[in-house]
């Protein structure tokens, strides 16, 4: 599958091929205040599956290794990426894909931090941090991360 995205205003776009790595709805805080909802959903592909087509991100450091991407002209939030594991994969948020309604989450993290007024009783598994499992699928450090997407 072709999967098609972009900013607000249409600056920003980009394309992904084939199935993402992960997809994830995500209550810790850092995702709620970048998003500006009560929790964010994003898709997880390798960078090898994606390419920016159009528009130049700014981005913003979370972190000193977490960098999130956004549009210049609309401020809508993009992508995200570790520095360090770059290479390894790249998030798009959910709401920025063409394709949304396509996506299968397959869970919840940091939902430790879930909003005590929303819960989504939705059958999915539920992770205070983050899933080693997904972790060690991407090739990552397999100890549950203490800092947030």
């Amino acid at each position: 599958m072709t999967w098609t995205g972009g900013c607000l205003c249409g600056e920003i776009k980009y394309k992904a091929q084939g199935n993402p790595i992960d997809v994830a709805s995500c209550h810790c805080i850092n995702c709620r205040k970048m998003s500006g909802a009560a929790f964010a959903t994003f898709v997880v592909f390798k960078p090898e599956q994606f390419e920016w087509l159009q528009g130049e991100l700014r981005t913003f450091a979370a972190t000193p290794d977490l960098v999130r991407g956004f549009c210049p002209t609309c401020g809508g939030q993009v992508s995200s990426w570790r520095e360090s594991e770059r290479d390894k994969w790249i998030i798009v948020w959910a709401g920025s894909l063409d394709q949304a309604e396509l996506l299968k989450p397959l869970h919840h993290i940091f939902a430790k931090d879930e909003l005590p007024w929303l819960h989504m009783d939705d059958g999915l598994k539920r992770y205070e941090l983050f899933p080693t499992d997904v972790l060690a699928s991407l090739g990552l450090e397999t100890s549950t991360r203490d800092e947030h997407l």
